[in-house]
């Protein structure tokens, strides 16, 4: 058997956040402020992951499977 055990612990719910765009001299960013993620992980005691949407938000799907 492998070293490499698997613990019976719960998951943590993964909660998707989509980002910002915002343009900061000239150069185009997606962003998410610390403000909105904090209280998520805090409160919730959930896995926040940041979703870029540049692209559009055709795929938002994909990222569940």
């Amino acid at each position: 058997m492998s070293e490499n055990k698997i613990r019976n612990t719960s998951r943590k719910p993964v909660v998707l956040m989509s980002m910002g765009a915002q343009e900061r001299k000239g150069h185009d960013y997606q962003v998410m402020t610390h403000k909105y993620i904090q209280p998520l992980v805090q409160f919730s005691g959930c896995v926040p992951v940041l979703v870029p949407t540049c692209c559009g938000i055709d795929d938002l799907e994909q990222y569940l499977d």
